[in-house]
């Protein structure tokens, strides 16, 4: 009769059930956090990757070299500029190339592995910035 009684007693006993049921929730809740911690490590580390492999300095400079200085050199000696800039940016595995469109409009191309940028710019004399006093002081 103790043995019916303890068969009993251990069929009604619901405390490991909901244990194991408790374990369960919480091993997927932990699991859950784990792959959405993941993806917003990798979401990070991409979008800072491409935040540094867009080369915004150099683009900026190539601008500011195409207005400030191509509208008032010679042929001979833009073409110059151009071929050094296209030899120093091909030492860095970039493909750089300024192209003359009309008297005052240039095209400039920026290629490397992971960027492509193209843009035409226009040079005009009014956009040219010099010292009032000629960069020699006051």
């Amino acid at each position: 009769m103790k043995n019916i009684n303890r068969k009993d007693e251990i069929l009604k006993d619901e405390r490991g059930q909901v244990l194991i049921l408790f374990s369960l929730i919480v091993a997927t809740l932990i699991a859950s956090l784990s792959i959405l911690h993941a993806q917003n490590l990798i979401a990070g580390v991409e979008s800072s990757r491409a935040f540094l492999s867009f080369p915004k300095d150099e683009v900026r400079n190539l601008k500011y070299i195409v207005k400030l200085d191509f509208g008032h050199l010679d042929s001979d000696a833009e073409e110059n500029l151009i071929d050094q800039i296209k030899l120093l940016y091909a030492a860095k595995g970039t493909y750089v190339d300024v192209e003359r469109v009309s008297s005052s409009k240039y095209k400039l191309v920026y290629s490397n592995t992971e960027v492509y940028f193209s843009e035409y710019l226009s040079v005009q004399d009014e956009e040219i910035w010099l010292p009032e006093t000629g960069g020699g002081g006051g």
